[in-house]
């Protein structure tokens, strides 16, 4: 049996890395919003942390054709002297193919992207994240929600790393892999 994976049985490491990622107080904020039971595929290379990604299962009634196990991928965060080397495409990877071995049949993730006016000023800032990788992944874009964050910024009080803003005013884009092409 293994135990339950916990913000506060989490490595340091992780803890730094999604902090200079996420923005401080986000990573514990998952832990202390939702029930789910996490996974997390860790990145290690010479020793050194990289990154990680977090991910759980849900299971979704369908009418008519019966439960649908689904992968949901909560985050992918990369230390940034490892960035724009490919660690977070290696990381998304290695946990879709975890998620795949477990049986799920559909994949949701959601691209946290700040707002064109919070980073209008910022030569060269690109989306957080990148669509092109995750549409070559096999990932298509279902859904944009503007303020997707706010409610659970102002819960857990965590000021943006992206936006900047408290509360959160980033926007979610759903992105699914999915047999089915319809929503």
């Amino acid at each position: 049996m293994t135990a339950k994976l916990t913000y506060n049985s989490l490595p340091p490491e992780i803890k730094a890395i999604a902090n200079e990622s996420l923005g401080a107080g986000v990573l514990k904020s998952m832990f202390g919003s939702y029930a789910h039971t996490y996974h997390m595929v860790i990145k290690i290379s010479n020793g050194e942390f990289v990154g990680f990604g977090l991910y759980h299962f849900k299971n979704v009634r369908i009418p008519g054709k019966g439960t649908k196990t689904v992968g949901v991928i909560d985050c992918v965060c990369v230390s940034t002297p490892y960035r724009k080397d490919g660690f977070g495409t290696l990381i998304t990877f290695s946990v879709l193919r975890k998620i795949a071995s477990y049986g799920a049949s559909r994949v949701e993730l959601i691209l946290k992207t700040p707002r064109v006016e919070d980073r209008d000023g910022e030569p060269g800032v690109p989306l957080i994240g990148n669509q092109q990788v995750l549409q070559t992944l096999g990932f298509r874009r279902v859904k944009i929600q503007d303020g997707y964050f706010a409610e659970n910024s102002k819960r857990w009080g965590y000021e943006c790393r992206f936006c900047g803003n408290w509360p959160d005013t980033c926007k979610g884009i759903t992105y699914v892999i999915d047999d089915d092409s319809s929503e």
